[in-house]
């Protein structure tokens, strides 16, 4: 049997990266170890062209919805408030960072 293409190029990039793993890893035998795990395990998934054509004919069409549903206002202190932009949640002293010093 010949094989595709697309399970080829797949192979091939999860090898390169399984190489930059077993480079880093502190343990070079089990991180290679798991790299073949995952190429095994990948071989009896569909592609991803496959994949997506079996949910587009499993799914009915969704409506598109109306009405987005309403935001809650911010609270106080949270990242969206305007008046804590800049602000730390630690309430650390200012000029503690060279950044902060210098103005930029």
């Amino acid at each position: 049997s010949r094989l595709a293409m697309s399970s080829l190029a797949r192979t091939w990039q999860m090898l390169l990266k399984g190489l930059a793993e077993v480079r880093s890893a502190p343990s070079a035998a089990q991180a290679a170890e798991m790299v073949l795990v995952r190429i095994a395990y990948t071989a009896d998934l569909p592609s991803p062209a496959e994949a997506i054509a079996v949910l587009d004919k499993a799914t009915p069409a969704v409506a598109a919805p109306t009405a987005a549903a309403p935001t809650p206002p911010a609270s106080p202190g949270t990242i969206g408030n305007p008046a804590t932009v800049g602000r730390c949640c630690c309430r650390r002293p200012r000029g503690l960072f060279r950044f902060e010093r210098d103005g930029g």
